[in-house]
């Protein structure tokens, strides 16, 4: 499986956390947590249903598909938990475009990721 996240540039054709090609580009550089320590206070993210969890993605009308998806969202969400617990003072605001139809997916990765108290 490939080692590149989500936020990273990959090669044309590189295999995705699913194992198959991305056929979309990435739109960061830098992971989120460097993102986060270098200022950045607003994250855009895309989530969807997508192998029984949320991910995030790209969609391809409408829906993740294995060379659209990046990766849990369990992986980000942990990434800015880490953050606000080391930053208790920072504010970050997620821009969800959520299209997650699972009852009380959104609600549950959150949970799990320790965010709700934020």
């Amino acid at each position: 499986m490939c080692e590149i996240n989500h936020h990273q540039p990959i090669p044309a054709f590189e295999p995705s956390h699913t194992g198959v090609p991305h056929v979309t580009f990435m739109n960061q550089e830098d992971t989120v947590t460097q993102q986060l320590n270098n200022g950045v206070r607003a994250l855009m993210l895309d989530t969807y249903d997508f192998k029984g969890d949320v991910w995030l993605c790209h969609s391809f009308k409408g829906k993740c598909h294995d060379y659209t998806a990046f990766e849990p969202a369990i992986d980000t969400l942990n990434e800015i938990q880490a953050f606000l617990s080391a930053n208790p003072g920072e504010i970050v605001t997620l821009i969800l475009e959520d299209y997650v139809e699972a009852p009380n997916g959104l609600t549950n990765v959150f949970k799990a990721a320790g965010l709700m108290k934020y």
